[in-house]
């Protein structure tokens, strides 16, 4: 991903993890080390995942398409229909 923000997302989020490894006890890493393991590696894949993802070519979409399309006249007085009932409530609303 080469969005500024999600980098420095995902620095602030590797930076913080690396942190809280780095300032274990030695007592800390013997009795949960295990533990503090899995979560940094969970960490880094879920980043490898998300710096991944654009590649994804085995993706299917989580919820079926609808089988019918409404028309492009259907969908202008759909539009109709909602610009008259917000106009509608705003003269309710506020009295104009």
């Amino acid at each position: 991903m080469d969005s500024p923000v999600y980098q420095a997302g995902t620095q602030f989020i590797r930076n913080r993890a690396l942190e809280k490894v780095a300032l274990l006890s030695e007592e800390q890493i013997e009795k949960n080390g295990r533990e503090y393991l899995s979560e940094l590696r969970g960490i880094l894949r879920h980043e490898n995942e998300m710096d991944t993802l654009h590649q994804m070519t085995d993706f299917t979409i989580p919820f079926e398409e609808p089988d019918e399309y409404i028309s492009p006249e259907q969908e202008a007085e759909q539009d109709h229909l909602r610009a008259k009932h917000r106009e509608e409530t705003r003269r309710q609303r506020y009295g104009h």
